[in-house]
């Protein structure tokens, strides 16, 4: 019996042509259209290239079809096929007769796969980088009754690129965190070269080619296939899809099909992020799905589960190897006066990355751009596979690093670790600021397309020594300072395997800052607007932490000077004794932080009122002004409507340079009556500041979701590393205020400001610097 290319084709595709002949027959999608039972090009047929870094050794590995197998069987068994040669051919880098690849002695070997196809492989290694055509022969008894050239490819490594992505905490890609916000995201991207000397220099491509950017050039010289009519079709070397968004199926397993030319390559009937994925191949026009075991890295082995074409040819189909890379957070010096070296690094899903809605989802049509998980070497995939091999660790070399099958972009391996341990920085009553804890130096490995991503995690650690001197007790004031501290990030990358003589490569640096929104502040406002009230102020003790977090519980004490006639709690609030003996007033803040007084004066006369924050031995002061009226020290953060109050919108940092942000001296201190152990705790405390700067807002604009939940979406232009004030007011038609908040914000970025649940009123809002 003759055996055809497409019995050949049709008999290695079991999976996939059984899948198809379901599809066909109205089994688990029925409602999908018909489509042909044809298999696609098989990569076994063709001269789709190994990829790998310089020193990794390579499984080359075919099969002939389980058709010829049966023939072969007929004369002897695999054993007999006892002379199977491999030889190098030729050579496209420099010095090819010391630095020619080598056949591995001892690796070459004939065995029966799982499809029952007669199948030869041996490994070859280079520790230079060029293209090696190697020629299997398979010889029956002298007689040779089969040949394969593969080629193998070895790459010098290129200075990966390290980029900034956006992301929620980062929508502008600026490196700009808030303490205590979500990660941030870092893209490290790599790429490499090939000599193309000697006979090679006769491509005409000139004496080295890039990787994966010139794939297409390399496919439109070197695809070969056994098929007349497609022999020399660089399409012969898809394999892949790209990493864009872009949708579109043609008809086929995914539906009636849309007016494209090209495969969108994603989960277009549902599943994991192991499949099944949509492909197209553009050869033999057959659309048709991976299995559901979609591990990578490409293997012409195991085509079922990593042949993924989308049926165009680009840099997107270079099946890149992978690359093992170091990320860092430059380590802090311990210098006194060094803050850097803040944060930690953490895994990026990508599953998550490449989900079209975000969520890493089984959604039709949700997942794309696979893999999301790879076996590193290759051949951990089993016996019967090939590509990049083992074992995973020398003997006196470190090998790979990762567990299989490794999942995109795992924490590999965590280099270095910051130590945490606490600072001299008092947070509240016997509970110190801690320094960075956690990775700060890890290894990933880059996916098919060269890319591999970690988070930066901002924190709320830092090394507050180097930015504050505490007072005597302690005292710990870090009103206006700012930024808390850098990440200087980093990236090594490294030829994954074994050592050779091209050194590692390092990338520029990224620097992202965190921020702080720590307030200590004091506001006051009448009361009311009524001559009843025109002798009372509202003050308003206002404590968050550096992550913008209410100090909730915290015990404030109020002193006032002799022009006070008297301090009473807001209602909602209740006194509590002076824990340091005095006569002062004292109560705790609520679940915003707040802590209301109403302070008293018939002599339209100027009231000096000190609070004191008792857990953190902080003290601030503001100078009530009952002459005008009504008088104001500043907008003051919400607080509650009713006793205890349940609602109302989340504080917010007042602006630090409003009346009450300051440290009072302790003059003042002696005039307002405070107890004499609480002045001690003032005294002898320093901070080293970063002034704000004159700023513009550039763009607001408001959102709300289907809940009702609200929020502005600001920038404020300014100079660098500045905050400044925004007061926002929610206006109803007609110009009616029905809300506002004011917010400490960072220059130079977009910040989304939350706003709560808005009435149905509520129309626009009013934008202005405080």
């Amino acid at each position: 019996m003759r055996i055809t290319r497409t019995m050949r084709r049709t008999a290695r595709w079991p999976v996939r042509a059984a899948l198809l002949a379901t599809l066909a027959a109205g089994g688990a999608a029925a409602s999908l259209p018909a489509v042909a039972t044809a298999a696609p090009t098989d990569p076994l047929d063709t001269n789709v290239p190994y990829l790998a870094w310089r020193g990794e050794q390579i499984k080359l590995a075919s099969c002939v079809s389980r058709e010829m197998s049966e023939s072969l069987s007929q004369r002897g068994t695999v054993a007999d096929l006892y002379a199977t040669d491999f030889l190098v051919e030729d050579w496209s880098g420099a010095d090819p007769d010391r630095a020619k690849p080598q056949i591995e002695p001892g690796t070459i070997r004939s065995y029966v796969d799982d499809e029952g196809r007669w199948c030869m492989a041996a490994d070859v290694v280079s520790l230079k980088a060029g293209i090696a055509p190697v020629k299997l022969v398979a010889s029956f008894f002298g007689e040779p009754v089969w040949k394969h050239q593969f080629l193998a490819i070895w790459m010098n490594q290129h200075d990966p690129v390290l980029t900034q992505l956006p992301s929620a905490s980062d929508p502008d890609a600026s490196g700009n965190f808030d303490a205590g916000e979500g990660p941030g995201r870092v893209q490290v991207k790599v790429s490499g070269s090939v000599p193309l000397l000697g006979n090679y220099s006769e491509l005409g491509l000139g004496e080295a080619i890039d990787l994966p950017s010139g794939y297409a050039d390399l496919a439109g010289r070197l695809a070969r296939s056994d098929d007349p009519l497609t022999d020399h079709d660089p399409l012969l070397w898809d394999t892949h899809d790209d990493d864009l968004t872009t949708e579109g199926h043609p008809a086929g397993p995914c539906g009636p099909g849309d007016p494209v030319t090209i495969d969108a390559v994603d989960n277009c009937v549902g599943g994991g992020d192991l499949g099944p994925f949509s492909a197209w191949d553009a050869l033999s026009a057959t659309a048709f799905l991976s299995s559901d075991s979609a591990y990578g890295p490409f293997d012409p082995t195991r085509a079922d589960d990593t042949y993924l074409p989308d049926g165009k040819i680009d840099a997107g189909d270079a099946p890149m190897p992978a690359l093992r890379v170091d990320l860092s957070i430059r380590a802090n010096s311990g210098d006194p006066t060094d803050s850097s070296g803040i944060g930690t690094l953490e895994k990026v899903d990508k599953s998550i990355v490449y989900s079209r809605n975000g969520d890493g989802g089984s959604y039709a049509h949700n997942l794309y751009a696979p893999f999301y998980r790879a076996f590193i070497p290759a051949t951990a995939a089993g016996e019967s596979s090939s590509g990049i091999d083992g074992p995973s660790h020398g003997s006196n070399f470190v090998g790979f690093l990762n567990s299989n099958p490794y999942d995109f972009w795992d924490i590999a391996y965590v280099l270095r670790r910051a130590t945490g341990g606490d600072t001299n920085c008092l947070r509240r009553d016997h509970d110190y600021r801690e320094r960075p804890f956690g990775p700060q130096s890890v290894v990933v490995y880059t996916d098919e397309h060269g890319e591999a991503q970690v988070a930066f995690r901002p924190g709320v650690d830092a090394f507050f020594d180097a930015l504050v001197t505490p007072d005597r007790n302690n005292g710990c004031d870090l009103q206006g300072i700012d930024p808390l501290g850098i990440a200087e990030i980093s990236a090594i990358g490294r030829y994954p395997y074994q050592p050779v003589t091209d050194p590692d490569h390092s990338s520029g640096t990224l620097q992202q800052t965190v921020h702080s929104l720590f307030s200590k502040t004091l506001f006051y406002e009448p009361k009311g607007t009524t001559a009843a009230t025109a002798n009372v102020r509202l003050v308003t003790a206002h404590a968050q932490d550096v992550d913008g977090s209410p100090f909730v519980r915290e015990l404030v004490c109020f002193s006032a000077d002799f022009n006070a006639e008297s301090l009473i709690v807001f209602q909602g609030f209740r006194a509590v004794r002076d824990p340091l003996g005095g006569n002062r007033l004292c109560t705790r803040t609520d679940q915003y932080g707040n802590a209301v007084i109403e302070v008293l004066n018939s002599n339209r006369t100027t009231v000096n009122v000190i609070a004191h924050f008792v857990d953190e031995r902080l003290f601030r002061d503001v100078r009530v002004d009952f002459g005008t009226a009504p008088s104001s020290g500043g907008t003051p953060p919400p607080i509650p409507t009713v006793p205890g109050g349940e609602s109302g919108p989340q504080p917010v940092p007042p602006q630090p340079s409003a009346p009450g942000a300051g440290t009072p001296t302790p003059a003042q201190l002696s005039a307002a009556n405070v107890p004499a152990a609480a002045i001690a705790q003032v005294q002898g405390g320093t901070t080293r500041a970063v002034a704000a700067k004159k700023a513009k807002i550039a763009s607001s604009s408001l959102t709300r979701n289907p809940r009702g939940k609200a929020w502005v979406t600001i920038r404020v232009n300014g100079a660098k590393n500045g905050k400044a004030t925004v007061k926002i007011r929610v206006l109803a038609r007609g110009g009616r205020t029905v809300g506002h908040v004011t917010k400490v914000v960072p220059l130079n970025r977009k910040v989304k400001i939350g706003l709560g649940s808005l009435s149905s009123s509520a129309f626009k809002v009013r934008v202005t610097l405080g």
